[in-house]
């Protein structure tokens, strides 16, 4: 009897089980030659889907395909089984690496297991240790009768006999290749090592699940293929010659800063050549052209170092839209990739391999979210939610990061809570994954203070900012000149709007730390003013700001605009005002929004930055959601007690970070709350969940920690909006939605993917659709949802109720 893997019940079209488990065997091997760990990979790949020769999944499969059949354990029970009974391990491991040994025993178990889907392997519902448990799934009879030994066992020993694999030999080479890998780490102490374990899971069960996807799609012919390695290195050498040509445009210095500007490209091209993996500082200030000169340091590295993509990072919507513009316009390559928002959101996981397993679920999946072209443009949420978070597309875009060049922009962003997450994923994916990872931002955080205990490791300490300016070539790009605003003392709307109509010949630019705020001054200034006043907010989607941004360049050169926004504005986008007011933020941010002050230069004197101290009911930053803002507020408020008169901000940098680190350093761990633990112990020992009797090696709760994690501290949900050209491609994908949910015709989902790409641009992230109730069209138990178009204002994007709006 020939068994099967997949079968299509419509056109009767099967695959065999022994063809899927090597074709999943050899693409993950070729997937893991980038971190040199074939023979894992082989070894996972084979071992994944053996579970599936139980003649009840054969019945499900071939008779009853909503018969709920589990098959991912049997694989890592027969792993177990084989070490325990038949492999030598006095003969092939060297008792020093007993530990490790163990170590490798349960990572490679879990990432079979859990190849459908994470779990805990400790948790608040249960007692048991679920590795072990779920191995035991054919000993516990009120689960239905397997058949393990007879079928399971049978088929995989004729298998391997078959197709001549040593499984011995196999699991000596492989563990070689997890003993290099934890070689390449250090750590400090238990739970550092522990995270990493965790890691090591992550990366392998990335690479299995993209071999199993991409496998199960091609199950009876070939519909999705990689970009050849011909085609790649013909990419890397048009990106390379591409930014050369930008550099070859330019004119001849003439100016200090022209010239300091020149120097430090051909720096950054220099390094590009020369760097290995390691984690990079680019420390420049605004102005200087860091965004182009880390694009020129990354296609080089791409080019000499032979890295397969570059990744770019940043956090701001308004820093990827117009970077991801620029960025395309001098490459011109229709695979790059832009991904700023799940469009979809995927539904939950189960575990049994009813629904993930279908070739129809494969292939939406895989046209979520893949990270496999050679150039990615993202933002930190999406880029952490790939770190951390436990759905498949998530897991699936991890092992991208490997052997690539990760630019991360702005990186000053992060939220503290997330310090000690984010300096140890970046040393292991620097370190193992062979990556080159650039900190870019103007004010650089200290990740290697004394008041951090996981720090980042510059493994090239001597090496680790990328380019070098002296004092005098700094002060080159000082552009403003910054005071207190109202001597310090604390101000509202009334004091902001005066100080905006006391200049009434200057072009403003205030911003503010809520959306509350900057209604309550645009509502006053459209009163009292006749000058434009532009909203600037996350509730205005992507294409609407690039409107506004737009408009407002337009008229900055005559007229005196103002324009109020949230902190969308204050980096990264390309905008020059006289004057800017803003209110109390870290001194990182403070420095970002001074980037739109006088930013060419142009002004005969400095531009004219006032710092508002504000009154507590104004901006409203106490509730949990602003927790970060506020934190910084405070450490602010103390550094500028003593400032008066002028006040040099970038020299207060490193004493700002040292004091917000030293204030923080208890709550670096990413913390859930009381009595509810960190997201390090999850990741790590889990101390509170794993009880002792039953501990292994790994004990993490993969699951829950990935649920909880998030770089902004609720989940928003993506919503299509009505806005300029969207209307029309919202009214052709609606009859298209309703047609699938009635009839799921694959060929329609995948225009519907393409539709949802182009209305990428059209979205708005919102934290609670609730209070929108019936403005909001939902598809696909809410994985869809289209605000309708009365309920979006031209000039303040969404609006909760649409009477209380005159358009």
């Amino acid at each position: 009897m020939v068994l099967i893997a997949h079968k299509n019940h419509e056109t009767a079209e099967e695959q065999e089980l022994s063809n899927h488990l090597l074709n999943v065997g050899r693409l993950a091997a070729e997937n893991g030659s980038v971190i040199k760990h074939e023979e894992t990979l082989y070894l996972i790949g084979i071992l994944h889907d053996l579970g599936k020769a139980d003649r009840r999944f054969q019945e499900k499969i071939t008779q009853k395909p909503s018969m709920k059949v589990k098959h991912a354990a049997a694989g890592a029970k027969y792993f177990n089984q084989y070490i325990k009974q038949k492999y030598d391990l006095k003969g092939n491991i060297l008792k020093e690496d007993y530990i490790l040994f163990g170590e490798y025993l349960d990572v490679i178990s879990y990432v079979i297991l859990s190849h459908h889907g994470l779990f805990d392997i400790f948790s608040t519902h249960s007692h048991e240790n679920q590795l072990v448990y779920r191995m035991e799934y054919d000993e516990r009879k009120d689960e239905g009768i397997y058949y393990f030994e007879e079928d399971v066992v049978k088929f995989a020993n004729e298998f391997f006999q078959e197709n001549d694999v040593d499984l011995s030999r196999l699991i000596t080479d492989s563990f070689k290749e997890f003993k290099c890998l934890s070689e390449k780490l250090s750590s400090i102490d238990e739970t550092e090592e522990h995270f990493y374990s965790g890691l090591k899971v992550r990366l392998y069960l990335s690479i299995l699940k993209n071999a199993d996807i991409t496998d199960t799609i091609n199950a009876y012919r070939e519909e999705v293929e990689s970009l050849s390695e011909e085609d790649l290195e013909e990419k890397k050498e048009h990106y390379m010659k591409a930014v050369e040509q930008v550099y070859a445009g330019f004119s001849k210095p003439v100016t200090e800063i022209d010239e300091v500007r020149n120097r430090l490209a051909v720096e950054a091209r220099d390094r590009g050549r020369t760097d290995g993996p390691g984690i990079y500082r680019l420390n420049l200030p605004t102005g200087a052209g860091k965004t182009l000169l880390s694009l020129r340091y990354g296609v080089h590295q791409m080019k000499h170092q032979n890295k397969q993509r570059l990744i770019y990072i940043t956090p701001f919507l308004s820093v990827l839209e117009q970077n991801a513009e620029e960025i395309k316009s001098i490459l011109k390559d229709k695979h790059i990739t832009e991904h700023h928002s799940n469009m979809v959101r995927t539904s939950e996981e189960g575990e049994t391999g009813v629904q993930e397993d279908t070739r129809e679920n494969m292939l939406f999946q895989y046209m979520m979210d893949s990270w496999d072209s050679p150039m990615i443009l993202s933002t930190m949420v999406q880029f952490f939610q790939t770190l951390f978070k436990e759905k498949s597309n998530n897991i699936r875009r991890f092992s991208s990061l490997a052997n690539s060049v990760i630019i991360l922009d702005e990186v000053q962003s992060l939220p503290i809570e997330v310090t000690h997450l984010f300096n140890m994923m970046m040393n292991f994916i620097s370190q193992v994954m062979d990556s080159v990872i650039i900190l870019c931002t103007a004010t650089q955080p200290v990740y290697d203070s004394d008041y951090i205990k996981y720090q980042i490791d510059y493994q090239h300490r001597n090496k680790k900012d990328i380019v070098k300016m002296n004092e005098e070539e700094r002060k080159s790009f000082d552009r403003t000149t910054v005071s207190k605003l109202n001597q310090g003392e604390s101000s509202d709307e009334e004091e902001i709007t005066e100080e905006i109509l006391n200049h009434p010949d200057d072009s403003t630019l205030v911003i503010l730390n809520t959306k509350k705020a900057v209604n309550k001054v645009v509502e006053i200034l459209k009163a009292q003013t006749s000058r434009p006043v532009y909203y600037l907010s996350t509730n205005l989607c992507p294409e609407h700001r690039k409107d506004i941004i737009r408009e407002i360049k337009e008229k900055l050169p005559t007229e005196p605009v103002i324009c109020v926004s949230t902190q969308l504005i204050e980096a990264g986008v390309d905008i020059d005002f006289k004057r800017l007011i803003r209110s109390y933020a870290g001194i990182d941010s403070i420095v970002q929004s001074m980037g739109r002050c006088n930013r060419n230069g142009k002004l005969e004197g400095k531009g004219q930055v006032k710092l508002v101290k504000t009154k507590k009911e104004f901006e409203n930053i106490d509730v949990s959601a602003l927790k970060s803002i506020k934190e910084k507020v405070s450490v602010t408020e103390r550094i500028l007690r003593d400032e008066n008169a002028e006040i040099n901000i970038t020299e207060l940098n490193d004493k700002f970070y040292e004091s917000y680190f030293a204030n923080a350093s208890e709550n670096l761990n990413y913390s859930f709350g009381k009595d509810m633990g960190t997201a390090v112990d999850l990741l790590s020992e889990n101390k509170y969940l794993a009880l002792p009797s039953k501990r292994r090696y790994l004990n993490q709760s993969f699951k829950s920690a990935g649920q909880m994690i998030n770089l902004i501290d609720q989940e928003t949900i993506p919503v299509i909006v009505y806005y300029g050209e969207s209307k029309e491609i919202i009214e052709e994908l609606i009859p298209m939605l309703e047609r699938v949910e009635t009839e799921y015709n694959l060929e329609e989902i995948d225009e519907i993917k393409k539709i949802l790409n182009q209305l990428q641009p059209y979205t708005v992230n919102l934290y609670n659709l609730e209070k929108l109730g019936q403005a909001i069209m939902s598809y696909f138990d809410g994985s869809i949802n289209i605000l309708i178009e009365d309920n979006y204002d031209e000039a303040l994007g969404v609006i909760e109720e649409a009477s209380d709006f005159v358009t």
